[in-house]
């Protein structure tokens, strides 16, 4: 998900958004051909952009699958627009982020696969799953991760331990 602030003064929220259209061109000469692209209100936090303003404005919300490069967006600047925020931004901060996960929670997790062959894995991991869409994932609500002792009374479980490795390398 990135979201693309317009030049002030560029007319918003039309059928035919002159920045959507100038990003779509962007989107055919990259190579890029599925992306979803939306007007949204969103406020701007930053202080090193002079051109954006500071209030409540329209934005356009740019998504696209995690398969798709979209690393030649960096320093891109438009006719309609001004810049592209959340290209660094990668897909488990995404998921986190959109899915409202705050620490240590118990997950909902629905409609997911595991691998038929051991050849098909992507980890090293004792148990593989596949969700195909994020929203398959959510907190687990306070109901369903409560057990009940002898006399009927609900006890909550206790906070998962997680064990978390992610590694970058960059040579």
């Amino acid at each position: 998900i990135m979201y693309v602030a317009k030049k002030a003064g560029v007319p918003s929220s039309t059928p035919d958004d002159t920045a959507q259209e100038e990003i779509k061109e962007l989107c055919s000469e990259f190579g890029i051909s599925r992306y979803f692209m939306k007007n949204t209100l969103r406020r701007y936090c930053l202080d090193d952009d002079e051109e954006v303003e500071r209030s409540e404005t329209n934005w356009i919300k740019f998504m696209t699958p995690a398969e798709e490069d979209v690393s030649k967006f960096h320093d891109v600047e438009g006719k309609n627009f001004t810049s592209i925020y959340g290209l660094n931004t990668d897909c488990l901060e995404n998921l986190i982020i959109t899915r409202r996960i705050k620490g240590p929670c118990w997950l909902s997790i629905t409609g997911f696969t595991a691998p038929e062959d051991s050849s098909e894995l992507l980890t090293h991991c004792k148990h593989e799953f596949v969700v195909n869409n994020f929203k398959n994932v959510s907190v687990a609500p306070p109901s369903a991760i409560c057990t009940t002792n002898a006399n009927g009374i609900a006890i909550p479980l206790p906070l998962p331990t997680l064990t978390l490795l992610s590694l970058h390398i960059i040579t």
